[in-house]
């Protein structure tokens, strides 16, 4: 099975990567920015949580910034357009499913890209 393909069971069609980053979302309604980290990552979005409050909505479209490996945060012109596809309030808090707009060629691109 490629990394691509679905197996039985599972709901989506990339494979998901547990890697871990620090990001930051703009809120779409304020234009505020939220620190936040991801949890996986594929080539078509990412499941993220946030350190503070932010109330998004499925269907909202965010923008997503990645920290790469060893820097805090990124600057506003390597964001990433993302849609919010899944809201889990069960846990330890808020969990987002992101969507991206444009799939990347390939997560640990995207991630040292990022």
């Amino acid at each position: 099975m490629t990394p691509d393909q679905v197996s039985a069971g599972e709901r989506r069609a990339r494979q998901r990567w547990p890697i871990v980053r620090t990001l930051k979302l703009q809120d779409p309604v304020t234009g505020r920015y939220h620190l936040g980290w991801t949890k996986n990552l594929s080539t078509a979005g990412a499941l993220i949580r946030l350190a503070g409050r932010c109330p998004l909505e499925i269907g909202q479209e965010v923008r997503l910034g990645l920290a790469q490996p060893g820097q805090v945060l990124m600057s506003g012109e390597k964001f990433v357009v993302a849609r919010v596809v899944r809201v889990d309030v069960s846990g330890q808090g808020p969990s987002f499913g992101m969507a991206f707009e444009n799939a990347v060629h390939s997560v640990p691109d995207f991630a040292r890209a990022a």
